[in-house]
């Protein structure tokens, strides 16, 4: 969801982003709070699973998958084989131990994904002009 909602605030209306997840989640409220601490409103943005939304690919083309975690595989990505271009992020996400631990870690995450947000915007944005 982090990735997801960076890119709708940068990117606006310019993207219609769907977010897939090995283990999807609801939206979480402690995340909603520190991306709004970023500058960034997000509303109940919750992940599906990765099959879910293979199943939307179907009916509708995605022309870029980006992967957040490192634990994502060639073989989720399958459904997706004819994306026009795929980016791996390549980010650890560790199970936290506390409320606290996963604060620092989101928060200190927020900065790495909006940089690699605004160059994935920039780029599509660029390709889409061509």
């Amino acid at each position: 969801p982090i990735a997801t909602g960076m890119i709708k605030h940068i990117g606006g209306n310019e993207f219609n982003v769907s977010s897939a997840c090995v283990n999807p989640q609801q939206s979480d409220e402690q995340l909603q709070s520190i991306m709004l601490e970023a500058g960034i409103a997000v509303t109940a943005v919750n992940s599906e699973t990765i099959e879910t939304v293979a199943r939307n690919f179907k009916t509708t083309a995605f022309q870029y998958v980006i992967t957040l975690d490192d634990q994502i595989t060639d073989t989720h990505l399958k459904p997706f084989k004819f994306a026009h271009k795929g980016f791996k992020w390549n980010i650890h996400i560790p199970d936290f131990d506390s409320k606290e631990t996963k604060v620092r870690f989101y928060k200190s995450l927020i900065p790495i994904i909006m940089e690699k947000a605004e160059e994935f915007v920039v780029e599509a944005l660029d390709q889409k002009l061509k």
